[in-house]
């Protein structure tokens, strides 16, 4: 949990919330609040106001905080993911990602995205077209095994599919979506693509393929589009 302020820069990154909860149980820190919202802030947690500031709120200063717990989780959390005054949630949780500290140093942003998965940062053009084409190699190499050995893909039986950044780049800089589905492939593949990303500093992120494509080509289509391979 980070101070929140304005900022009118162009995001790094393309933000679309999942709803993981992680923003309110990663680190520890401070979410400050007024003291003009605490009676509905009570309201929505069925308590008087008193109450609501005895059990939740802490005095920095000259300042008025949420409390955290003992694993750095915030008090208003309740469960995973639902926060309990989630429709009058303090501006500083409305703002996150959009955070100057995040917008204005990569390494706190890189730090961000790791526990957010609603976070998509991108390379710039020239990385992506010396990346990519090193992603179709690893791809086309263990396609070619998949083949060779002969591995039946069972549909009745297959999950929603993960990807990666890299995958999901590459699918919509080329248009051509290589499949690999043999577990024990999957897993190579997963760590060649992160070793990948890892030596070459691309932004890695990992979810279901329908969710990572999505926001990725929403998150390229602001930045202009991704350059087609060559």
């Amino acid at each position: 949990m980070a101070t929140s302020s304005e900022s009118n820069s162009t995001p790094p990154f393309y933000f679309s919330c999942q709803r993981s909860g992680n923003c309110c149980r990663v680190g520890t820190g401070h979410v400050w609040i007024k003291a003009s919202d605490l009676a509905e802030y009570a309201q929505l947690t069925g308590t008087s106001t008193q109450a609501f500031v005895d059990l939740n709120v802490k005095q920095v200063g000259e300042r008025l905080s949420l409390r955290e717990r003992a694993d750095g989780r915030c008090i208003l959390l309740d469960g995973q993911n639902r926060c309990s005054i989630y429709q009058q949630r303090p501006e500083q949780c409305r703002s996150f990602p959009y955070w100057p500290e995040l917008l204005d140093d990569p390494q706190a942003l890189h730090r961000a995205a790791q526990y957010c998965p609603g976070i998509q940062r991108f390379p710039d053009p020239e990385m992506a077209l010396q990346v990519l084409p090193q992603v179709a190699q690893v791809l086309d190499a263990l396609l070619q095994r998949q083949e060779h050995e002969l591995v039946e893909r069972t549909e009745a039986g297959e999950t929603v599919r993960w990807a990666n950044s890299l995958e999901i780049d590459l699918f919509l800089a080329s248009g051509v979506e290589r499949h690999i589905f043999d577990p024990q492939l999957l897993v190579e593949l997963g760590q060649q693509l992160q070793n990948l990303a890892s030596d070459s500093g691309y932004p890695w992120s990992s979810a279901a393929w329908p969710r990572l494509l999505a926001d990725r080509k929403e998150g390229w289509a602001e930045r202009g589009g991704l350059p087609p391979l060559s």
